[in-house]
């Protein structure tokens, strides 16, 4: 429904991740439920009685791309202008261990050695950074932008929040952006981040991670009018999230412990059994994040 009127007309297409497939389709109530979300939306995005077609606002677009712009120079400045951002990746993310894992068609990443932009893939890049509850691509940059766009001026903070109730593309965005922010948890972070080896290094990411993460969220619930995020129509979501929280922080906690004895010399078994135990976390908190990459 948030897709742009006239691009749906009929057809719809399903891809799910490996993972999901047996969480969605495993029996036939969640299977008939599954498809039976996906063909209403088709159907009601389809067809002219069920959907008001109105023009793009212009206005709304023109803040959409203000948005856009500030938001990737925030994202670039990590990614590409940081001192040791891709250290801190490969030493505080399970990036090297999705390798071995018996999933995915495609190796994790493209060189190995190499610690650059140029050696990451997408689904792998976004895989890691949720197995550690950072999420940063699904938020990092998007606080900035709202907050350079309203700059305190009420009249702008006014078009923002309107944007966001009249606008069901710029809708659907929050909402991921919340869900990515509500699964991120920044006492987590700090426990991976001192997997990092460089201790200046550490500091400067997950500081600039967290003050990002901090500033995203009160945008945006600004931006909804709300002082929680996922409230109102998404508090079943809310609560489930929460309630598998509960199992995903031990999970976290044993991961990172497991990271961090990977390296050392010990016994062959005892390390094998730490691989072994590590792969297992990595498959469990992806079952239980339920959206991975």
């Amino acid at each position: 429904m948030s897709l742009p009127p006239g691009s749906v007309s009929g057809e719809t297409k399903f891809t799910e991740q490996g993972e999901i497939i047996t969480y969605r389709y495993g029996n036939k109530e969640t299977a008939v439920y599954e498809l039976g979300c996906g063909l209403s939306g088709l159907m009601k995005a389809s067809h002219p009685a069920t959907r008001y077609t109105v023009e793009d606002n212009a206005d709304y677009l023109a803040i959409a791309e203000e948005l856009a712009a500030n938001g990737e120079l925030a994202y670039r400045e990590l990614t590409d202008s940081t001192p040791g951002f891709y250290d801190y990746y490969y030493e505080t993310t399970v990036v090297n261990e999705i390798s071995l894992m018996n999933m995915g068609s495609r190796p994790a990443r493209r060189a190995t050695g190499d610690r650059t932009k140029s050696s990451l893939r997408a689904i792998p890049w976004v895989f890691a950074w949720a197995q550690s509850r950072v999420t940063m691509p699904g938020w990092f940059g998007t606080g900035t932008a709202i907050k350079d766009y309203m700059h305190g001026d009420p009249a702008r903070i006014i078009a923002m929040q309107k944007m966001h109730d009249e606008w069901p593309f710029f809708h659907n965005f929050i909402s991921s952006v919340q869900m990515a922010l509500f699964k991120a948890d920044t006492d987590i972070m700090k426990e991976y981040a001192r997997l990092c080896d460089d201790r200046i290094t550490e500091t400067l990411i997950y500081d600039l991670l967290k003050k990002e993460h901090d500033i995203t969220q009160a945008q945006i619930l600004l931006t909804i009018q709300d002082s929680k995020l996922l409230s109102r129509q998404y508090l079943e979501l809310r609560n489930s999230v929460y309630a598998r929280d509960h199992f995903l922080k031990p999970l976290n906690y044993i991961q990172s412990i497991l990271l961090a004895r990977k390296d050392e010399d010990g016994d062959p078994a005892e390390q094998k059994l730490n691989t072994d135990t590590l792969l297992r976390s990595i498959k469990a908190i992806a079952s239980s994040i339920r959206n991975t990459g």
